[in-house]
């Protein structure tokens, strides 16, 4: 593949899902980019489609620190999660720069810089960040100073996070393929899938010696992490974008045909599903029975998954396609329109609001 210009086409496919899921033109769009959370040593973390990162209080919403300070400085939006681990939190920009910054301060540690874009979040292990970019490489780097220290080539943009198991790296591309990397031998390769029907857009789930990921050719699959060999696949009505995950045996996986499935991690048998209010692109959260999923409706549900009902719907004035993030008794959700949220995971009523980048 020619990777000269794919951040413009990477865009425009973007937009052009975003357009489609909102019924939308262009000229109504507010801007493409969503941003991601994350939680490290007591801070929550929120990035924007602005280009900024705030580091918050959880509990009251107040401001510790935002990077850059100046919206000038900003390097495009952000679509990734922000990721921490030690005194570093890093989080990957659409403009081609992956930043790790002190997580105290917000000061700038140091940055790697890309032709194009990075859409999903850098995994860091063991001393090194992995993150893969639009020009179809996923990148090892010293945590220590962003000094590279391998890469390995896939056949189109990589939009998903490196799911990192002992020595071995997962890492999904849009070249309808998953691969497994040695990261202890530079990113040789122990094997590659193909799935004919469709890109990878999402992160796989790592569970119990079985990988587990949604298609754009409306499949979910499940692989042996050992071998990538198929252990089974379940056909949905729409794409799928988001990573599921498992409890109890079940796998929950959302899909942009406005339903979250139950299925038999086993086997790939559907035991039920349920249908929301828009398409489910985030990732899905589930703790204590509960099951986290929201929508590009701007609505945030809380399922029971032993009622297969809802317990509480909470309802933004915007579009939700970062993943929810449940810390202690909050679920917090980021809405490109309306703002940052923090939520009352027991009851769904609201605790504090901050609209970012003063929408």
């Amino acid at each position: 593949m020619n990777h000269r210009n794919t951040k413009g086409g990477l865009a425009l496919l973007l937009l052009v899902t975003l357009f489609a899921l909102a019924g939308c033109s262009p000229g109504a769009m507010v801007s493409p980019g969503w941003g991601g959370l994350g939680s490290h040593a007591g801070t929550l973390f929120a990035a924007s489609s602005r280009g900024k990162i705030y580091a918050l209080n959880p509990d009251s919403g107040v401001q510790k620190w935002v990077f850059p300070r100046s919206e000038k400085e900003a390097k495009g939006p952000f679509y990734s999660a922000v990721v921490g681990e030690g005194e570093l939190v890093s989080v990957s920009s659409f403009g081609g720069t992956l930043y790790a910054l002190d997580a105290a301060t917000g000061m700038e540690r140091w940055v790697f810089e890309r032709e194009e874009a990075f859409v999903g979040a850098a995994a860091i292990a063991d001393g090194e960040v992995y993150v893969g970019n639009a020009d179809g490489k996923v990148y090892a780097l010293d945590a220590g100073n962003g000094v590279l220290n391998w890469e390995f080539q896939t056949g189109s943009w990589i939009w998903s996070t490196p799911v990192v198991d002992g020595d071995r790296l997962y890492v999904a591309s849009m070249d309808h393929k998953l691969y497994c990397l040695d990261r202890t031998s530079a990113g040789t390769k122990k094997w590659e899938t193909v799935h004919e029907g469709g890109a990878i857009p999402g992160t796989p789930l790592l569970a119990e010696g079985t990988l587990y990921f949604g298609s754009l050719d409306s499949k979910i699959y499940a692989v042996n992490a050992d071998t990538g060999r198929a252990r089974w696949q379940f056909e949905t009505e729409g794409w799928n974008w988001g990573k599921p995950t498992l409890a109890d045996g079940v796998l929950y996986a959302g899909s942009l045909d406005h339903r979250v499935y139950a299925i038999d991690a086993g086997t790939g048998t559907k035991q039920w599903d349920i249908e929301l209010d828009g398409a489910v692109l985030a990732d899905l959260t589930y703790a204590d029975g509960i099951l986290y999923a929201a929508t590009d409706a701007g609505t945030l549900y809380a399922l029971d998954v032993s009622t297969r009902a809802s317990k509480w719907e909470f309802n933004l004035e915007g579009r939700i396609l970062s993943p929810p993030l449940l810390l202690g008794e909050s679920v917090y959700v980021n809405s490109m329109e309306a703002g940052l949220y923090a939520v009352a995971a027991e009851s769904g009523l609201q605790r504090w609001v901050l609209p970012l980048d003063g929408k």
